[in-house]
């Protein structure tokens, strides 16, 4: 077997034309900076060029000929580089200095032909030489053409612009549909409801649907096409029971799906979602045309938020990107939050943050129907027009629409319930606000000389913003007062300090959190309400300002 030996691709006059262009204007930098980096250069001198080129722009300073002469003299290389016979060659050989984008775009095509073929020769010697078992092998082969694939990701210009009928006429068509009038192929899709209502069911039968090209519920079709199932929440048996179940309901024998339907099983083996991207990122496009993900709260990448709009847009933003990569439609199973849903509206339903539902292209929601066994489906979709939301019923293990019902009745909770529910979750607010009061009179406590309000948030675990209205709070009762900071060899600064009021709160304070807490335990879940309050008016010591407590219960009296 030979090896890939001969001379790498490049182009040394594209090179010396790139070099000379930054040298003759630099305003075109920006844009080269976003092309080609040092490491795409094949020659050593011009390399070296491009990179001293970088520095000396990267401090503000105006680069010439003479200044980039300077620069290498100082640390000399000018000679090194082919001195000053060099820097004339290479402005003289300039073709033409507004073509610099095509100059730059041929050294970073060429850089990455070259890294392929390195790629290629690591996999020429891992096939010679390793004496591993093939599937070992071919793992290696795939992690290092996986790498060679990502050490090229180079944008041209992250912030390109397109002129509108341009535009236009590159993106004239929509992707195909997946489901007719819901999802299209490169598109992402949330499904949610209620833990245990049935939503993993109703995806298994999308799923053979779209294998075997039927009507999804009797209403959608389906384009045939291949399915990839990634689940983390069932056994093995019990996701393989469901499958056989929903077939056999289906009236479809395993040949009908056969080679149609791929599944993953994750339990016991979690992988966040960028674990998962890098193994997806091996698969060809256009292998499957629906990839579902049950269920998506276990992809969380480490340190994500489910409540923070920012990480659920990351999130959403990198499942964009493995839908276009793959040109598969991803259905995400998602769980509603806790509590009655049928007062919110469709893009409200769902737990974590609001941008769960608007970063996805489809939002299907299923909320019990007040009618036992039944569910009403909503969805809003952003590449089609609206789908009027119907009724289906669970008839174990198919849903199945039920035209008699009206969509419009969802169940709805009882006012006695809903008054205790409310009482509840305000109560258990307040005590949270009690609760934070008291961590930060603490934080002020551990620094008696004071210190600034941005370093006492940061303390107490809160944003500036979150902390604004304890500061406000503090300061009208006196609790806390301005103070001039002075640490060891460093210059006084403006700050603020508790005061001997703010100390007799906090001990005030956490007797009431105290009696709250043992009031609790000791009393029924129906005589929760009205002993709170009680419990709070009686262990507040008179002394202190009683508009404290009522600060941390939202009200202006007891």
């Amino acid at each position: 077997m030979n090896e890939i030996d001969d001379i790498p691709p490049h182009s040394i006059e594209a090179e010396k034309a790139v070099v000379a262009c930054c040298l003759l204007d630099s305003t075109v930098l920006p844009d080269l900076v976003d092309t080609i980096q040092p490491r795409h250069f094949y020659n050593d001198q011009l390399r070296l060029l491009y990179q001293t080129i970088l520095k000396i722009a990267d401090r503000g300073n105006a680069v010439d000929e003479l200044t980039l002469a300077d620069e290498l003299n100082s640390q000399g290389m000018f000679e090194q580089v082919g001195g000053a016979a060099f820097l004339i060659e290479i402005m003289e050989a300039l073709p033409h200095a507004g073509h610099f984008r095509t100059y730059a775009k041929t050294v970073r095509e060429l850089a990455a032909t070259r890294d392929v073929r390195n790629a290629a020769k690591q996999v020429l010697r891992q096939l010679r030489y390793s004496s591993a078992d093939p599937s070992e092998m071919w793992g290696r082969v795939i992690d290092t053409v996986t790498t060679a694939s990502e050490s090229l990701a180079v944008s041209a210009n992250p912030f390109a612009v397109t002129d509108v009928t341009t535009f236009c006429d590159e993106n004239s068509e929509l992707s195909p549909y997946v489901l007719t009038g819901i999802v299209r192929l490169g598109e992402t899709m949330n499904f949610v409801s209620a833990s245990k209502l049935g939503k993993s069911w109703l995806v298994l039968c999308l799923a053979l649907c779209v294998a075997c090209g039927l009507k999804w519920l009797g209403r959608f079709w389906a384009c045939k096409g291949r399915v990839l199932i990634i689940d983390n929440e069932l056994s093995k048996p019990v996701l393989a029971s469901r499958i056989r179940r929903v077939a056999e309901a289906m009236n479809l024998s395993p040949e009908d799906y056969a080679g149609q339907v791929d599944i993953k099983s994750l339990r016991g083996e979690l992988m966040n979602l960028d674990e998962l991207s890098r193994c997806l990122s091996r698969i060809p496009k256009g292998t499957y045309s629906l990839i579902v993900l049950d269920a998506f709260y276990r992809f969380a990448n480490p340190g994500m938020d489910e409540n923070s709009n920012s990480d659920q847009t990351a999130m959403y933003n990198r499942l964009d990107q493995i839908a276009s990569s793959l040109g598969a439609a991803i259905v995400c199973v998602i769980h509603s939050s806790k509590g009655n849903q049928s007062a919110k509206a469709i893009t409200d339903v769902g737990s974590g943050a609001g941008a769960m539902s608007r970063a996805a292209d489809v939002h299907a929601v299923l909320r019990p129907h007040e009618v036992e066994g039944a569910a009403v489906f909503e969805a809003a979709i952003r590449s089609s027009p609206p789908v009027d939301k119907f009724v289906m019923k669970f008839e174990y293990p198919l849903w199945t629409i039920d035209e008699s019902l009206d969509p419009n009745d969802l169940k709805r909770e009882g006012p006695r319930r809903a008054t205790k529910n409310n009482d509840e979750a305000n109560e258990a607010k307040r005590l949270k606000e009690i609760e934070q009061q008291i961590k930060i009179l603490e934080v002020y406590e551990t620094y008696r000389d004071g210190d600034t309000k941005s370093q006492i948030a940061g303390l107490s675990g809160l944003s500036g913003a979150a902390y604004g209205p304890f500061h406000t709070s503090f300061m009208r009762q006196a609790f806390i007062k301005p103070c001039e900071v002075q640490k060891s060899r460093k210059q006084p600064y403006p700050g603020f300090k508790i005061t001997d009021a703010g100390l007799e709160a906090l001990r005030s304070l956490r007797q009431t959190l105290e009696s709250i807490r043992l009031s609790e335990s000791d009393m029924s879940h129906s005589d929760k309400s009205s002993s709170f309050r009680r419990t709070v008016c009686l262990s507040v010591d008179r002394t202190v300002d009683p508009s404290l407590i009522a600060d941390a219960f939202g009200e202006t009296t007891f």
